[in-house]
């Protein structure tokens, strides 16, 4: 018999640049924060210290600027779960922000109970 597993994130945030954050926020994600390179690296660490968000969305490049701990932290962390999208000019331009978050995160980011 197999059971279908949900997942249910209290609140979520964005961290990185402003085109993927405005689709982002189409999609569901309110809580958007536009940075780049170290200082996206510093919100991301904080929110994991601080566990404030159940799921922290960024962007590959940003996670290119983390040094070995801080990706262990990013991808051990359970709270907040941490997912880097590809880049906004690493996509395919017929693909969505939506579909790439779910092709990443394995189920409709519109579905979440918010």
């Amino acid at each position: 018999m197999s059971r279908l597993i949900t997942m249910e994130f209290e609140n979520s945030a964005f961290v990185g640049q402003r085109e993927l954050a405005v689709g982002l926020k189409l999609a569901g994600i309110k809580e958007t924060f536009i940075a780049s390179d170290r200082q996206a690296v510093e919100i991301i660490t904080k929110f994991i210290r601080e566990k404030r968000y159940s799921l922290v969305i960024s962007q590959e490049s940003i996670m290119e600027k983390m040094n070995g701990d801080e990706i262990f932290q990013a991808e051990t962390s359970m709270k907040p779960i941490v997912v880097f999208l590809p880049d906004v000019e690493q996509r395919d331009a017929e693909e969505s922000v939506r579909n790439i978050a779910k092709k990443v995160l394995g189920f409709d980011i519109e579905r979440l109970k918010v």
